[in-house]
């Protein structure tokens, strides 16, 4: 399933994969094991803006069994000079610098309705040891709804390469509304 402009998704029961593309997409699925597959780090909202993204209403996502998938180009450490290959949890500090356990941070409960300079200054606070042109995707939510947004700092894709965490160089992908801890 493709989208391209704001569009209303809904695949059929079994394994589907949906990829949304750009605009801004509701995305309904059925049972099964479904995959929703973003090509780029730019497949939903603008650059440090808080519209645009797609949205999966809490009931349409069985966590555990449905899968949120990325391309690699969005996963780089660049400072390691590999791509990042797991999942980090962490109430606390996070360090972007250990070896093979880096690239999507699911991070403790931040204010996203202050906008995405405010979740610029919680990310770079919760992040350690981020370098230039390091690309990774951040999971976490609001208390009410949970947010994925894809930080990229190299040059090349409009970030400034300084290594540090800037609202220019945030994404929102996909907010899950209802889903109150992603960090659960």
């Amino acid at each position: 399933m493709f989208g391209d402009k704001a569009d209303i998704l809904r695949d059929t029961a079994g394994n589907d994969t949906i990829t949304p593309n750009g605009g801004a997409d509701t995305i309904y699925m059925a049972t099964g094991t479904d995959t929703i597959k973003y090509a780029l780090r730019t497949d939903g909202g603008a650059v440090s803006s808080l519209s645009g993204f797609d949205v999966i209403p809490a009931s349409q996502f069985t966590a555990g069994t449905d899968i949120i998938s990325f391309d690699s180009s969005a996963l780089i450490n660049n400072n390691n000079g590999n791509f990042a290959i797991t999942v980090f949890e962490t109430s606390s500090a996070a360090d972007t610098n250990t070896t093979d356990n880096m690239g999507i941070f699911v991070l403790e409960t931040m204010t996203i309705a202050d906008g995405l300079t405010a979740a610029a200054t919680a990310i770079g606070t919760r992040l350690t040891n981020e370098a230039a042109n390091d690309a990774f995707i951040i999971v976490t939510d609001d208390g009410t709804d949970t947010y994925v947004i894809a930080w990229d700092d190299r040059s090349a894709n409009g970030g400034d390469g300084g290594g540090d965490v800037d609202a220019n160089e945030l994404w929102v992908l996909l907010k899950i509304t209802g889903v109150a801890d992603a960090h659960g």
